[in-house]
């Protein structure tokens, strides 16, 4: 598998951001927060993502973004524990990660976060 975030893997779209929101499964990891819902296969990846971080909790688009990009990073990096898990049940999810924490943390203790959300998600799709 190639470490790449591509733009077929982006989840877009009013609708479609709407559905994982309102109709989703929340899990909690630390400082993420996951909202996924299981959809049809399709042409798409078997896993479609998007980041988010609050403007409640960080006023500066800088740092919003400095979190999110950190996010995409760790995710590209550790995407195959998911697709493995995926690949075995024939399943394929929308994924909505929000960042909770009040505060920037370093890279490797997201890295960390992230991991495990990633591995508490595979687990937790049927």
């Amino acid at each position: 598998m190639r470490f790449t975030f591509k733009k077929e893997e982006r989840l877009y779209g009013h609708a479609a951001l709407e559905n994982v929101y309102e109709n989703g499964k929340h899990l909690h990891c630390n400082n993420i927060k996951i909202l996924f819902i299981e959809v049809p296969q399709s042409t798409y990846p078997a896993c479609r993502v998007v980041f988010s971080v609050p403007k409640r909790n960080f006023k500066k688009a800088v740092d919003r973004n400095v979190i999110k990009r950190r996010m995409r990073e760790v995710y590209r990096n550790h995407k195959h524990l998911l697709y493995e898990h995926l690949a075995e049940k024939q399943k394929s999810i929308h994924i909505y990660l929000i960042y909770t924490s009040k505060q920037i943390i370093a890279f490797d203790e997201l890295k960390e976060n992230v991991v495990q959300a990633l591995q508490l998600l595979a687990n937790r799709v049927n």
